[in-house]
């Protein structure tokens, strides 16, 4: 039997994982791979798992806004880095995600 590392993240932690392949947004955005990247490292991830979410001061929770499967532009910080499987992921703060990439079906008017 194999056994598969999981892993959960509490409050607003996010694992996510590299992405490999480039990608073009419906603006016409590439955003390259690690290879085309010269001075920045990766910064397109896909969310793997998502925490809870924190409780605020005065006892409230703070809902997450990430979901598993999304696309996200993570700007560079300290983050935990583990490979499993020669994939690398990250554990993050949801707060150090700038933003997501949602990718949409336009049609065309031509």
């Amino acid at each position: 039997m194999k056994k598969v590392v999981k892993v959960e993240p509490y409050e607003d932690m996010v694992l996510i994982e590299e992405l490999e392949q480039d990608m073009k947004t419906t603006g016409g955005i590439i955003v390259p791979n690690k290879e085309a990247m010269t001075e920045l490292r990766e910064v397109t991830f896909r969310v793997v798992e998502v925490g809870p979410g924190r409780t605020n001061g005065d006892g409230t929770h703070r809902k997450m806004r990430v979901r598993v499967g999304d696309t996200v532009l993570v700007r560079q910080v300290q983050s935990i880095r583990f490979v499993q499987e020669d994939k690398t992921y990250y554990v993050i703060r949801e707060t150090d995600i700038a933003a997501n990439i949602v990718m949409e079906e336009v049609k065309d008017d031509a």
